[in-house]
């Protein structure tokens, strides 16, 4: 047997992995929206327990929390992540 054959086979086992396994993020169901636990930006209308979900997410940048009505929730998860870019407009006439 060729002395290459074993190594090229091995190379080609291990990048076909890579490549089945790089689309492999978790995803996470919130009240309002599907979001990948390797999102780094989100925008959804979230509730008090889709907060404790968001607590995973290592890879979050900035989150758009617009239409969002529990604020005292939002500010504490905001205050716990001071690297996540956190907005939530506030609706004051419906």
């Amino acid at each position: 047997m060729n002395p290459l054959k074993p190594k090229v086979l091995l190379s080609g086992i291990v990048l076909l992995c890579l490549l089945l396994l790089c689309g492999c993020a978790k995803k996470v169901t919130m009240s309002s929206s599907t979001v990948k636990d390797d999102a780094q930006s989100i925008t959804a209308v979230v509730t008090p327990e889709d907060l404790m979900l968001l607590d995973g997410f290592e890879s979050l940048v900035s989150a758009d929390f617009s239409g969002s009505t529990c604020y005292p929730e939002l500010m504490d998860w905001a205050k716990r992540h001071p690297l996540v870019e956190a907005v939530c407009l506030l609706r004051c006439f419906q």
